[in-house]
């Protein structure tokens, strides 16, 4: 190129960097001619090629903007355009939502280099206490808000746009929180037994309730997933409706594999699952084990009408799939009071995550616990009568 000549807006390039990639274009020059870049950075090829794409277009649309003057609200929008194609449907969607309802309305309008973290606190202590007559967001939604803004900002830390993440030391504040609703044990049981009774919807409940995996997760297990012989299923997809469709993606929502034990109810019924597959002829071009009574894929709502119905002929209260997730996680921990046991059970990333959610049981477990000991010391030393 000759001395003197700029490239034009737009142009883009992709660039080796580490074990991954950089996108990135041109977005204009500095006083001194040099050229200012929109930078992503990919973990393959494929992935820098629908970025650069991706940034080629929000230039076209003029939606990129040189860093001194952008703001959050345009580096979020671009930041979202561009992880579109690289996260699952579903999580892209809980992102969208984060920034259009939480994040652009009270912090979009600053200068991404003027962010600091008390403005981002001031938010998140904002959503905690919205004032009288106003209901709090739930310590988790809190998390989360915080977490993708987190990461957004880091990929502009990456991307030479700002030096530091305004977002690392900000604290999600505990709240007073309500008891997550779950089953008793005799609730349970009764669930059980009206599960049996129904091959198709009554499985997968039991499913849900054994082994404590999210509905998505259980939806997508394969008969491949399940290993009858050392009784343990992996737990490595989940099934997610993309553009009206239902499709099976290899991929977890925390994106690790996890095996779980199956134990023998499950075990029975999983074998009577297949057998009636078998003699159905039902044959999903995933393999996928849960399929509704008409052999098709086992949408959500499908699913959750009729665990209504197998609720009320059970004579209990009607709980929603994620109930059942919960319940599996509190009442393993009365019976064992094993957190990291059940932090793994349920794939959580985190074992403080596991406590927040089920302090309620670890509790009772704890008193479980206590009672034991009352019992040791009053016992009896070994040899010695009493009396």
């Amino acid at each position: 190129m000759a001395k003197g000549k700029h490239r034009d807006k737009g142009t883009g390039s992709i660039f080796k960097e580490g074990t991954g990639y950089r996108a990135q274009i041109v977005i204009g020059y500095d006083s001194n001619g040099r050229p200012k870049y929109k930078r992503v950075r990919c973990k393959s090829h494929k992935e820098a090629v629908e970025a650069l794409k991706t940034l080629q277009s929000l230039q076209g649309q003029d939606r990129l903007a040189s860093p001194s003057t952008l703001r959050l609200g345009a580096y979020l929008d671009q930041w979202l355009a561009t992880r579109e194609t690289r996260i699952a449907p579903n999580t892209y969607r809980q992102y969208e939502w984060i920034v259009r309802m939480h994040l652009n309305p009270s912090l979009g309008h600053l200068k991404l280099t003027e962010l600091k973290r008390a403005a981002i606190q001031s938010l998140i202590d904002a959503k905690a206490n919205p004032g009288a007559g106003k209901e709090p967001l739930a310590r988790n939604t809190l998390r989360t808000i915080r977490n993708i803004l987190h990461k957004a900002l880091n990929d502009a830390v990456r991307d030479e746009i700002i030096p530091t993440n305004p977002a690392n030391l900000v604290e999600v504040p505990k709240l007073p929180g309500s008891v997550r609703d779950f089953l008793d044990r005799e609730q349970a049981q009764r669930l059980i037994e009206e599960a049996k009774q129904d091959r198709a919807i009554g499985t997968l409940a039991l499913f849900l309730l054994y082994t404590g995996v999210r509905i998505g997760e259980g939806t997508g297990v394969r008969w491949q997933d399940i290993d009858f012989d050392r009784r343990e299923v992996r737990i490595c997809g989940q099934l997610q409706r993309v553009k009206g469709k239902l499709e099976y993606r290899p991929t977890t929502k925390t994106n690790q594999d996890r095996v779980i034990p199956i134990n023998g109810t499950l075990y029975g019924e999983l074998l009577q699952l297949r057998q009636r597959h078998e003699a159905m002829r039902f044959d999903d071009p995933d393999g996928l084990a849960f399929l509704n009574q008409f052999g098709r894929r086992m949408d959500q709502k499908y699913f959750l009408n009729h665990l209504a119905r197998l609720c009320r002929q059970a004579g209990i209260k009607v709980v929603s799939p994620h109930e059942l997730r919960h319940t599996a996680a509190t009442i393993g921990l009365m019976a064992n009071g094993n957190l990291h046991a059940v932090k793994e059970l349920l794939g959580h990333s985190q074992v403080s995550l596991t406590a927040d959610l089920y302090g309620h049981a670890l509790l009772e477990s704890k008193r479980g616990l206590t009672n034991d000991l009352e019992e040791a010391f009053q016992a009896t030393p070994s040899g010695q009568v009493g009396g």
